[in-house]
């Protein structure tokens, strides 16, 4: 925690302003994007895990795996880095 005084002499110096509000950031993730990931998300519930996939019922495991990490990396949180 930052103690009282710290702060009025970064208020004193100029380095802070007191009162000011913080710009607003923009949407981290395109319009695009997130209506993507809410229409996955929402076929969730009625697809299956070879559905989502994108893979055949009988598919091999690895053919499954590789699915799974290139739907891992598109749609991971870290992927937006803004």
């Amino acid at each position: 925690m930052i103690p009282e005084r710290v702060l009025l002499a970064l208020l004193s110096i100029g380095v802070l302003e007191y009162g000011v509000d913080a710009p607003v950031a923009e949407a981290a993730v395109p319009v695009e994007r997130r209506r993507e990931i809410l229409e996955m998300h929402a076929g969730l519930a009625r697809r299956s895990a070879h559905e989502l996939l994108g893979v055949a019922p009988d598919a091999s495991p690895a053919d499954v795996k590789a699915a799974y990490f290139r739907l891992a990396k598109r749609f991971h949180p870290d992927v937006v880095h803004e």
